[in-house]
């Protein structure tokens, strides 16, 4: 089906379709299950009904168990994903890769000094609503120690993410961290502790991640179960297997939940990327990822579930037009598809590369996009009915009084972007949005903002000692 708009906002899929896709999903976890790597986890699903293969560690899920279970984690009144208002928001995220020098144009390693400077940088720019970590990449941090230095990191510098886990052997540490942290703020366990594992698409949950939901699980706590997957690659390469598959690790992993927790809803999270079909290289900023998540959006509201998904990226090297379009033309997207777009701001290089210009520009297009999404007001200062009449015919309005009252609240002004004429900007060096990009850095490194702490120097202490007993540096 072409690309549609009707009274539910953007359509990629038909009611036959979705109807279509919901028996395909359940045909996938009747026939083919999900390889479960975990023998308690086995056990468990057989005594709800699903028909387990120890031996090929399979479990597969009676399309009467599924349809039973999506009635209890679904809202087919269609309230779940009813009509909101659009929005943007935008996060600096961190992870494994390269920080682009912005002078001198090099890839360089993550080490404590850049990244602290990124930190501070993201931390002052206006538009920005977060930063977040997966990992603890600076050089300094020892590689096999940094799921648990992410963590001190995280908490110390307000950062989300926290959730690695990676190595079972952290178990221990990352639940007495868990416990520190939770009496520091004064908050219990639960609301702190945060973990995820993914499944290995398609539907595999495998050992070393069966083995750290169980051991939390056994400890009270509750790992979240993400998936993910490129078109062509862990996934189909046509867009509706993808969603398909995707749906099906979405209903599997509610069951999971479920199974341990009490009831979960069923949230479809479409987080499908490209697999590049003359280099096999993972790609974010393509146009199939905004289709697959239109197609996910319709299908979840279709479904009753609630949706999320998976935008605002580049595969572009350098900061420049290609990042700009990527990111803004799938948040958009996204944003029509399920009424929030997202910026990941200074990401690159489909999550490799971190450029500060990037975070500058990032930040520019995140606050035009807020301010699109906040619309107009049709009240009287709005309709300035006064103000047109005062002016008369052919009149100006650029020295009225309403002009003066009203144009700090109803225009938004850029920083980096172009807002002059051609002879005025010519006039003033020719400088485009990279370059005052560039200037902005400067000045901010120049006198940099104070990077914001929120943890006690005893708190860091204590956390330390479990990361390396006996080293309290």
């Amino acid at each position: 089906m072409r690309l549609m708009h009707g009274s539910g906002g953007l359509s990629v899929l038909t009611e036959e379709e979705n109807r279509r896709l919901l028996d395909t999903v359940l045909t996938l976890l009747e026939k083919q299950g999900v390889a479960v790597e975990n023998d308690i986890l086995l056990e468990r699903f057989a005594s709800i009904g699903a028909q387990v293969d120890r031996k090929s560690s399979r479990a597969r899920f009676p399309r009467n168990m599924v349809e039973a279970h999506l009635e209890r984690v679904t809202d087919r009144t269609g309230k779940i994903l009813h009509d909101r208002p659009v929005g943007f928001s935008a996060s600096a995220e961190i992870y494994h890769g390269l920080w682009l020098d912005p002078d001198d144009g090099a890839l360089k390693p993550w080490n404590l000094e850049n990244w602290q400077a990124y930190v501070s940088l993201a931390q002052h720019l206006p538009n920005l609503d977060g930063i977040s970590m997966l990992g603890c990449p600076m050089a300094e941090i020892p590689s096999a120690q940094q799921p648990l230095y992410e963590k001190l990191y995280c908490w110390k510098y307000g950062l989300s993410g926290g959730d690695a886990i990676w190595n079972t052997g952290f178990c221990e540490k990352i639940l007495e961290m868990h416990r520190i942290w939770a009496d520091a703020c004064g908050r219990g366990l639960n609301e702190v502790f945060r973990g995820t594992v993914y499944l290995i698409s398609p539907l595999r949950f495998g050992h070393v991640e069966a083995e750290q939901y169980v051991w939390f699980h056994q400890h009270g706590l509750q790992v979240n179960v993400g998936w993910n997957g490129a078109l062509g690659g862990g996934l189909p390469v046509t867009i509706a297997g993808a969603v398909a598959v995707q749906t099906a690790e979405a209903l599997f992993v509610s069951m999971l939940q479920t199974l341990h927790f009490g009831p979960t809803p069923l949230c479809l999270s479409a987080s499908i990327s490209v697999l590049d079909m003359r280099s096999a290289a993972q790609q974010y900023g393509r146009p199939e990822k905004s289709i697959a998540n239109l197609a996910m959006s319709n299908f979840a509201r279709w479904l009753g579930a609630t949706y999320s998904g998976h935008c605002g990226l580049s595969d572009a090297k350098a900061p420049g037009a290609e990042a700009g379009m990527q990111k803004a033309t799938s948040a958009i997207f996204h944003a029509a598809a399920g009424g929030q777009g997202y910026i990941a701001a200074g990401l690159l290089g489909t999550d490799e590369i971190f450029s500060p210009i990037q975070l500058i520009l990032d930040n520019e297009l995140t606050g035009s996009l807020k301010h699109i999404s906040n619309g107009l007001s049709a009240d009287k200062d709005g309709l300035a009915l006064d103000a047109i009449l005062e002016e008369g015919p052919g009149g100006a309005f650029i020295g009225s009084m309403h002009t003066a009252e009203w144009f700090r609240e109803v225009l938004w002004q850029p920083s980096v972007w172009s807002s002059s004429m051609t002879g005025v900007w010519k006039a003033a060096g020719g400088r485009h949005d990279v370059d005052l990009a560039l200037e902005k850095y400067h000045a901010f490194q120049s006198s940099p903002g104070e990077l914001a702490v929120h943890m006690e120097e005893r708190v860091e202490r204590e956390l330390r000692k479990v990361i390396e007993p006996g080293n309290t540096h």
